[in-house]
This record gives structure tokens, sequence and C-alpha cells, in this order.
């Protein structure tokens, strides 16, 4: 039993001392040159690395400046790395050395020149800046919009671009567009968001007894008269927290509109012009004149025969006895009654928008201006509908002292709305495929320039003053004209007191707006029921 004992005991020993004569032990010393002479660096790195620069072993030296570093075996080169802060890093490559002293020289940089920048944080008028907002707010760019998107209005560079933000665009040019901030919130009252430009609440005068539950878009009248190219930035408070400082008129969202200001520096000019076409896609397939001809007669005839032929004197009479539905060349307007019209077709056109704007900017230390001219000019793809704007806009700022600062802004827009007197695409949905805008000559069959607005009392339904009349007459020449001026003068005086507190005082003129609406249909050449004069 002691025979096997001391047989094991040899062997663990012989095995220790493989794995002993399979490691080295590196010692030294790490220094440097101080007064012309090594003094010792406490705390400096000693390492050994592979040749992928992974390390495998460290150790830092004493406050002697000694170390003693155990280096494994390895069949790859290996390397002696020696670093301090502030020292220039040394490397040696390890070829079974026990003794290995090492200097480091000092690693000294210069600093050419130092650049300070700044950077302007923004806040909010309750003080909070973007980074420590909580709220539900959500801003935009109006720049990368305008550059990229012909827009003429600010609903249409919103829609799409804000969540929770529903937007509502009207067909015609002007035409009022609906803005819901994370949906309607009520049936009766009205769910129209707070419009904030510069600061200042954006004014709306509703009458007491407006019903909003039964108005339509356009009795809401046009939102902002503003060039796109005159926004900066447009941002959207869509919850409680964010709209407490406009109290209840914020409670269905709040629009934050920021107009383009002057910048200190020499005077800068821009100018741009776009060129937009509007194109409208198919609409959905409609009947010609001949397929709407045979749905009415077997239209007519199935309800004869469900309510028996002898209790079906009307349907009858209607069948047989209709001009406008049966072939009858003696038929006085015959000609008119047997053609194939798309009416739809008839009332719509490709439109073509130009959009041109003009502006300079510039300052000095003490003040700062931007002067901004534009001219928008709208057709709408409906015949008859179009809109032309003209604004300006001046805004000065001046800094009396580091504390007080004065605002002015002057603005003037005038729109010019052209739209049609009455719904002409519903009423061309409407129309007899079967029957002709215009009255046709005998002689050549063609068109002629006079509308032919008859209305059979009995089949077609007489004019009522909302329906049944000619969608091209009253396309090209009824007129719905609304002209509409606004100018706008604020200023603001701004002074900072100590202690970052900083209490805005505004003085802002009422705003003069003026809509004229006159709305009539000019006299035309028609036969039948004629549309009023």
């Amino acid at each position: 039993m002691k025979k096997h004992s001391y047989i094991l005991l040899i062997a663990a020993l012989l095995m220790a001392g493989e794995a002993l004569a399979q490691k080295t032990v590196l010692s030294g010393r790490v220094t440097e040159m101080l007064g012309g002479r090594q003094e010792p660096i406490f705390s400096a790195n000693v390492v050994v690395v592979n040749k992928q620069n992974r390390y495998l072993n460290g150790v830092v030296t004493d406050v002697n400046g000694y170390y003693n570093l155990t280096v494994p075996a390895s069949e790859e080169p290996l390397s002696i790395k020696v670093s301090f802060i502030g020292m220039k890093t040394k490397t040696f490559p390890f070829t079974g050395q026990k003794t290995l002293n090492v200097v480091l020289e000092t690693d000294a940089l210069t600093l050419a020149d130092v650049v300070v920048t700044e950077r302007r944080l923004e806040r909010d008028d309750m003080g909070v800046s973007r980074r420590e907002q909580t709220s539900a707010t959500q801003k935009i760019n109006m720049e990368e919009i305008i550059s990229t998107v012909p827009v003429s209005s600010i609903e249409e560079a919103l829609q799409g671009q804000l969540g929770g933000v529903d937007i509502v665009l009207g067909g015609d040019p002007g035409a009022r567009s609906a803005i819901r901030i994370r949906g309607t919130n009520s049936l009766s009252a009205s769910s129209e968001p707070l419009i904030v430009i510069d600061g200042i609440p954006y004014a709306t005068d509703i009458k007491d007894d407006f019903n909003f539950a039964t108005a339509n878009e356009e009795d809401f009248g046009a939102l902002l008269n503003i060039a796109p190219s005159d926004i900066e930035s447009i941002e959207v408070l869509k919850d409680a927290s964010a709209t407490a400082i406009y109290g209840t008129k914020g409670s269905n969202g709040v629009l934050l509109i920021t107009t383009k200001k002057g910048a200190r520096g020499r005077t800068n000019f821009s100018f741009s012009s776009k060129l937009t076409t509007k194109y409208e896609p198919e609409s959905i397939p409609l009947l010609n004149g001949s397929e709407y001809v045979a749905m009415i007669q077997d239209a007519l005839w199935n309800s004869a025969n469900a309510k028996g032929l002898g209790s079906a004197k009307n349907e009858l009479d209607l069948l047989f006895n209709t001009y406008e539905i049966n072939y009858d060349p003696g038929f006085a307007f015959f000609d008119e009654y047997n053609v194939n019209t798309h009416w739809l077709d008839e009332v719509r056109q490709n439109a073509v928008t130009t959009d041109n704007n003009f502006s300079l900017s510039g300052g000095g230390d003490k003040a700062t201006y931007r002067f901004s001219l534009g001219y928008l000019n709208e057709q709408g793809t409906t015949v008859g509908t179009s809109l032309d704007r003209l604004s300006t806009k001046l805004n000065i700022n001046y800094d009396f002292s580091e504390r007080l600062r004065v605002t002015a802004d002057f603005s003037f827009t005038q729109s010019d709305k052209d739209a049609n007197y009455l719904n002409v695409r519903s009423e061309a949905m409407r129309k007899m495929p079967n029957k002709s805008p215009y009255y046709i000559d005998d002689l050549t069959g063609k068109r002629t320039n006079i509308y032919f607005s008859r209305q059979e009392d009995d089949f077609q339904g007489a004019f009522n003053g909302s329906s049944n009349y000619n969608p091209v007459a009253m396309a090209e020449q009824s007129y719905n004209n609304t002209m509409q001026r606004e100018e706008k003068i604020a200023f603001r005086l701004q002074y900072r007191f100590p202690l970052s507190f900083i209490q805005p005082a505004e003085i802002h003129l009422p705003s003069l707006i003026v809509v004229l609406t006159p709305c009539c249909i000019r006299p035309c050449r028609t036969a039948g029921t004629d549309l009023p004069g």
C-alpha cells in the first residue's frame, strides 16, 4: 500500500515540475527620466499579449517600479506591452528572457486652439426644453416639406406628417379643410384646435347661434391666409399637460405656428418659383347613352310586370310615351337626347398651379429684419374654380439692450377665390348620359355654343334651386367669388429679468379681416327650364 502511495507522490511532483517548466517569470523595473536620473513609476501596466493583441496576463508595478510577470507558454509569438498614463506605450517581443527593464518617455501633446460652439436651447412658453418635455407633442420643419412637395396651404403641408392628426382636405382651391387632433371630441360643439401664431392665438369669431352639428366645412371659413413659405415650423400639442397653458381653449389640441424671422449677417435674397400640374384619375365606370336608355326601359317594364300590366298605367305611360328614352326622329329634341355624354368629363379639367415667393433677410448686432412677398395662382380640377393669393410679411426685431427686445410684425394677405354656385360634380354624376349639354345643329350634327337645359317635369324633374340643372352651364356661367383681405399688426416687448426669468409683454392690435362674397349666376341662353338669371 505504501509502495503505491510513493509512486503516486512521485508522479504528481513530476507533473508539477513539468507545468512549472512551461511558464516563465519575467521580472524587471519600469522607470522614467527626471532631472537626469531614473525615477520609478508606480502602478505602470505590464501585460503580455499574443499575435492578435489579446491580453493573456498582466501586472502593475509597485512603489519602487518593480514587477514580476508570469508569461504562459505559447507556440505563437508573444509580446510584452508596458504603458502608463501620460507616457508613450512601449512593446517588446518576448524571446524567453528573464529580465526586462523599461524606461518610459513622456507623451506630451500641444493644444493648438480651442473652439467654443454655441448651441441654442429652445424652450416653450412654459420654459421647458424639448429634452425635459414629457407631454405629447410633435414638431415639423416646414422648409423640409415645401422644398419637395408642392403645397398651397398649411393643411396640405400637414397632411400625413403628424401622428394622431386627421386632416380632410377640400377638393377645390381655397376650400376649407377639417383638422382633428386625436379625433372628434363633441357632436354639437366645435372640435377645431386652437391655432397660435408666434405666441398669439388666431382670432376666430363664431356667433352664439352657430350650430356645429349641422355646419359643413365651408361654414367655418378659411383657416389661415399664411403662405407656407413664411412658416418656419409647426408644433402640435396633443394631450392635456401640453395644452394646460391655454386653458379650455386648447381642449381640442393646439397648433403652434412659428413664422420665419431675420438673422444676423449680410442681406440674403431668396426667390423660388414652382409650377405644378394636376391630373385627375379615371372615375368609376359610368353607363353610356345607349346603356342608360336600356336600363331605364328594363326598369320600367319590370316594375309594370311586378305590379301587373293592368295596374301599371303610369309605368307603361313613361315607358312608351317618354320621348327622352324612345327612338322617335320626329321628336323636336331627338338629336339632343341621342348622344353619349360623359358629364363628369364635361365639368372637370387639368389644372396648373404657379407659386412664386421672394424674400430678403439680414441684420446686425442690434436689429434683424425679414421681408417676404408671395403670389399663388391655383386652378381647380373643376371648371370654374380657382384661387389667387397675394401675401406679404415684414418682421423687425430690435435689441435696445441685452435685456430689452422689441419685435414688430406686419402682414397683409389678399385671397380671391372662385367657386361653383352649386355642387356641379354631384349633379354631373346624376345626369342622363344620353342627353347633350349643348344644342345640336340639325345640319352638321355637331354641338353649338348654346346650352341645352331642358328639364321634363314628369321624368327628369324641374330645377328646384339645388338640383336638376345643366352642370356645364352652371360651372362655366355661374360664379361664387369670395374676396378676403386680412391685415395684421403685432408688437412684442420682451424684457429679460435677472435670475433667468423672462416675462414677455405683447401689444397685439386687432386683425382686420374683410370678406366680400358676391354670388350670382350670369344670364345665359338656354331652352326649356332656364337657370335663374
